[in-house]
């Protein structure tokens, strides 16, 4: 997002997503134990929740994934001194009220 965005805007509608991550999140966990019963009964490390534990193990990895992949950021090389001029004329642009 540009500095000259509109903040504001972009937050709401981010915040539209995250009720309804959490509901549909509530419906999956709670359908999962049950669906999946039959086969966490035949295996004998497993109870009625660890296919829920899995799958938040998977979605976890694909997110980082995802994260690695697809985040870029720039790194300044600039050195410490660059670190120190711009530190000293941080109060010119962003003075304290």
């Amino acid at each position: 997002m540009s500095p000259a965005g509109d903040l504001q805007r972009t937050l709401a509608k981010a915040n539209i997503f995250i009720p309804l991550g959490i509901g549909a999140g509530s419906l999956i966990g709670g359908l999962l134990p049950m669906l999946t019963s039959d086969l966490t009964e035949s295996v004998s490390w497993m109870n009625r929740y660890s296919v829920n534990l899995l799958l938040m193990v998977a979605m976890v990895l694909i997110q980082m994934g995802l994260t690695i992949t697809l985040v870029r950021e720039t790194t300044l090389k600039e050195g410490v001194e660059a670190f120190y001029k711009g530190s000293k004329r941080f109060p010119r642009y962003y003075p304290m009220p």
